[in-house]
Order: structure tokens, then sequence, then C-alpha cells
């Protein structure tokens, strides 16, 4: 059997009409309901006169009359944008006049209840960011210590006696979480439960589907050792890793076709290590190309290639690449460094050349004097025989203007610096989470409070949980009929599917633990009437609405999460819709639709 079909992105913009860009005919453009370009490019009608160009000649913002904004919304001052209500002061400019960060509005504006607002210009932080130690409002109303001694711990957090608050499962842990080691009471009883795995140096209990997940969760990294023999505990009935997929040397699995692709996908980056046919833009490729070594390993004056390639042209290359010895180093001027004690010693150690560490020009007789004394340097000086070298503490670098002085470096601009959102500060930086989540004890990463995530699938007959990290399938509904599209409400706790043998779409509610049931018993149809085939289905989190693909009307549909309210947005030009996502923070939605099908048995 052959099957041929073609497959087609639809971009849709705005939470309520979407819509094809396309350059389409005045015919096709106009009947569809949409606004033609000069230029012959087909838009959304909803994007006429709201303070964006989106012709070429800007022919959408010309002729436009006041604009009135929806419940809900807020209008942009200098334009006709409209953007929702809960993105105004919320430290994001999505105006482009800033009006919706502008101060005199903010110290006016009410902050959602899991949110700060600072005193002076109204900024909304989140809560787990106040009394923290660390300013967040520019007044630093946020750490005010009369507002922070009284600051009252939640149900979910243990109070400590200096009157900080940390999550209550740091509580007994074996770490100093609060300051002053009273979260490490008398009553603390230092023994795991089963579904916990102790530490071996602290001693610490931590959630077992931390264990060999990537991430370190023990100070001594016990929890990411040994993954081998863990993940062959967890995986027994399984034998490791499954057909097509790669097996890490920590014990990881990934699949087979992230193995040498150029991206490093285990923890310990053995996807990428031993290469034949091509190396990562983070290694090196020996000369024999047996073997892939780590970039930064080039021309390091030590051969860690077995035929030593590695080290070999290293000073032509040098001419191309910026290689920066530290203060305290020599550049010999051939890509290697040597420290500066070596230097004037009498002997060569600049490899590859006899005398330049010793020549005339370095002053030798010079070696020894305190040229620091002066302190010509602003941070950091190191004597050498050419005179003071400065240099910088952490989290600063060099002038290019003045070798003298020291710049503050904004680590944020590196990625990976913290898991979610950087904060700089002079010489260093600050990680943050956002609200339900915790920051580690490293300070960089953050991890989510509550259970571990879970993914849900569906076999039409069933819709059924999976752990991401245990990979444990456990029911959730049965007795389906023949279930196409799942998605999940988090803020309200609802489930929702379609069924194409039913013609209707369902949901049930569940609390904050999930548990199996079987349809019968919780299954809610919204939408129960002008449905034929149901095979997409996408909730919009922020503004509560369910969106819907129907192959059968060639329709795309919407609806309150009661079905109460229901509305066709596009009912023409669509051929068999058959998927559909929406970003609801950014206005936009993707229908893919899959045409001319071709069946020969």
């Amino acid at each position: 059997m052959t099957m041929k079909s073609s497959i087609f992105l639809y971009i849709c913009a705005s939470i309520f009409i979407c819509f094809h860009i396309s350059l389409a005919t005045d015919k096709d453009c106009l009947n569809n309901g949409g606004f033609l370009c000069p230029s012959g490019r087909c838009i959304s009608p909803n994007w006429l006169c709201d303070g964006e160009q989106d012709c070429e000649d800007n022919a959408d913002e010309q002729n436009c009359s006041d604009r009135t904004c929806r419940k809900g919304e807020f209008k942009c001052a200098n334009s006709n944008k409209c953007i929702p209500q809960s993105w105004v002061c919320d430290s994001s400019i999505d105006c482009t006049d800033r009006s919706d960060e502008d101060p005199a509005i903010c110290t006016k504006h009410d902050c959602p209840s899991d949110h700060f607002r600072c005193h002076l210009d109204g900024k909304c932080i989140p809560l787990t960011w106040v009394c923290d130690s660390h300013p967040d409002c520019v007044d630093g109303s946020d750490e005010l210590s009369n507002m922070c001694v009284k600051h009252p711990c939640n149900e979910t957090e243990f109070s400590c006696k200096n009157e900080r608050c940390i999550p209550k499962e740091w509580e007994c842990d074996r770490d100093d979480d609060c300051g002053d080691n009273s979260d490490e009471h008398d009553k603390c009883s230092y023994h795991c439960d089963p579904k916990s795995f102790q530490c071996v140096e602290s001693g610490k209990c931590i959630p077992y589907d931390y264990v060999c997940d990537g991430q370190m969760d023990c100070s001594d990294r016990s929890d990411e050792m040994n993954c081998k023999q863990h993940m062959t505990k967890l995986l027994s009935e399984q034998h490791g890793c499954r057909a097509h997929e790669f097996q890490c040397h920590d014990g990881a699995c990934i699949s087979e076709r992230f193995v040498c692709d150029g991206d490093v996908d285990c923890p310990d980056m053995s996807d990428e290590m031993n290469c034949l046919n091509n190396c990562s833009a983070l290694h090196f490729r020996c000369a024999s190309g047996k073997e892939c070594i780590p970039s930064v390993y080039r021309c390091n004056g030590r051969a860690d290639c077995a035929d030593g390639s590695d080290e070999k042209n290293c000073a032509s290359e040098s001419v191309g690449q910026v290689k920066h010895c530290s203060a305290k180093q020599f550049d010999c001027g051939n890509g290697f460094c040597i420290d500066w004690d070596v230097v004037c010693d009498g002997k060569q150690d600049c490899p590859g050349y006899k005398v330049v560490d010793e020549e005339p020009f370095l002053n030798c007789s010079l070696k020894g004097t305190d040229f620091c004394k002066e302190k010509p340097c602003e941070q950091l000086c190191t004597n050498t025989p050419i005179g003071p070298q400065c240099s910088c503490r952490p989290g600063y670098t060099v002038s290019l203007t003045n070798p003298k002085q020291c710049n503050d470096i904004n680590e944020c601009n590196t990625a990976g610096k913290c898991s979610q959102i950087c904060i700089n500060t002079i010489g260093s930086y600050v990680c943050k989470c956002h609200g339900d989540y915790v920051l580690l004890n490293n300070k960089r990463s953050c991890r989510a409070n509550g259970p571990q995530a879970k993914l849900l699938l569906t076999n039409r007959l069933s819709i059924r949980q999976f752990g991401l990290i245990s990979l444990t399938p456990e029911m959730l509904v049965n007795n389906l009929n023949s279930v196409v599209a799942i998605d999940y409400s988090y803020k309200k706790r609802l489930l929702f599917w379609s069924d194409i043998s039913k013609e209707q779409i369902f949901s049930c509610q569940f609390g904050n633990d999930f548990h199996a049931v079987n349809a019968s018993d919780c299954e809610r149809p919204i939408i129960n009437n002008n449905v034929s085939s149901p095979d997409g289905l996408a909730v919009d989190w922020i503004h509560d609405l369910i969106y819907w693909t129907d192959t059968g009307l060639d329709t795309i549909s919407v609806a309150t999460l009661d079905g109460k309210l229901r509305h066709t947005l596009i009912h023409d030009g669509l051929d068999e819709p058959r998927a559909i996502a929406v970003d609801p923070s950014c206005g936009y939605c993707i229908i893919i639709l899959l045409l001319g099908w071709d069946l020969r048995l």
C-alpha cells in the first residue's frame, strides 16, 4: 500500500480569527473576508489598524478610526494595538510606545494574586522573589526589612528561625537551607522513605525521579553516578535501552538518530564521541579519522589525539584565531601560553622556539622588580619582566580602551548560565525562577514544585499517562470509542478529547492527583452538534478557549471550555484540516492540512 499526501502549515494570527497569509487573488482574499494589500498580500482583517505595519506600504494602517479593545484587553497609548490585560506591567514591553509598562499606569495597576507590586513603579514580580535577599524592585521595596521579618510562610513552606521561608521538602535534608541551620533540627529523622534516594555523603533525601535525570541534586553528585546500574534496574523489564535507542555512558537512553548529529544529547557527551564520519561543532576530528576530541583540547600543548594531529599547525592557525593567555601567563606567539614564573629562567619553555621567552626585549634583568606596589591596576596586578600586567576578578574583563581598568561582564548574555531567569549584577549574576518553581542549591537550576510532569497519550480506546522519568504507563481514562485528539487545561484541571465515532468533544474534571476513571463516570459532552470529524484539538490556556479542526466539514471552530459560546472561524478554503496548535501568549495558531490522499492497495 502506498500513500501520497501534501502537508501545508497555516499560520494564524489573533486568538479569534485565523487567516492564511498568502499572495492571493483579489476575489479569493475578499471572499474570505481578508484585506488585500496593494502588493497582493492577503492579511487578516484583525491586523487592520492594530498599530503594526503588515502591508509593505503600510496600507493596513491608513485612514484608521479609533479602535476599541475587547474586554480583558489593554490599548496601547499611541497606536490601535490591543494586548491582553495580563501583559500590562509584567516587565516585558509589548506596546511599541512602551505604554504597557508606563510607571504612571503601573502604580495604579493591580498585580495578580501570586505577584508582588513594587512601591515606586508598580512593577509586578513573583511572590517567590520577595524577601530572597536580592532586590528586584528598583526601589528595593521587595526586600524591606520590616516587611521581610513579618513575611509569613505559606503552607508549602518551612519557617526558619531567622524568618526565612524555604520549601518544606528542604527541611531535614542535611543541607543548611535556612542559613541558621534551623531546618536541620533535633526532630529530623534522616531515613529516606522507599520512594526517595539518599545522597551518599550528606544523607539528603531526594525524590527517586531525580536520580540519573542529568541534573545534580546531591552535592556529591551521587544521584548522577552509576546510572547504568540505575537505568538497568529502572528498565529491567525492557533490558536497558529499547530498540532504536543509544545508551549513553552514564546509562541514559536517547534516540539512535541523535548519535553523531553534531548536537550533544547525552549528559556525558558520549553520543558525540568517536564519530567516524563527522565530529560535532564542539569537537576536533583527529587526522586518523578514528577519534573526536573536544575543540578546547586543540593546540593546548599536549597530544590528545593518538596521532598527535591536534598539536600540528598550531602556529599557522593561531594567526586566524584569537587565543588569549591570562595575565599570569606569557604569550609565546604561536598559540602556547607559559607561566611568567618560568620566563627569564635561562631555559627554553615556549614549544617550537629556542629563545623567545629569553629574548632581550623581555628585560630579564628586571625580573623580581615589584611594579605592582604603585597599584597601577584597578583590580589585580602581576609583576613581569616587561612591567605590570593587569587582570580582573571573576565577573569582570579587561577594558578594551584602557588595559588597566576592568568592565563588568554580563554573564546573562551567555546561554545556559541560568535555567530560567538571569539577572546581571556588578561582578556577578543571580538566577531566578518563575512562579511554582524553586531554585536548587546550585543556585542556577530551577525545579518545578509538585509531582513530575506527565505525558498523556491515546490509542483511541483509552487515554494513558506516562512519567517522563519512570516511563511507566498508567491508565487514566478507559472504555473510550475512537479518541483521536486530546489536550489539557492545567488551570482548570480539565482533560479534553474528541471522539470521531461519536462525533463529539468531551471534557473530564480531575483533581490535583490523576487517578484512573471509566469514561462513563466522568465524560461530559461540550460539543455534540454540527460536528463531523473533529481530528485536531487545542486549548488556549490564557483565554480559556478550545479550538478544533473538523475534516468532515472542512472548518476551524472555537468555543468556551464549557461549550456554551461557539463560533466557526474558517469555513472556506480548507481541505481536511487535521491538526491545530495555539500559542495564545503570542496570538498565533498553526493549522496542519493533509491534502490529496491517494491510497493504493
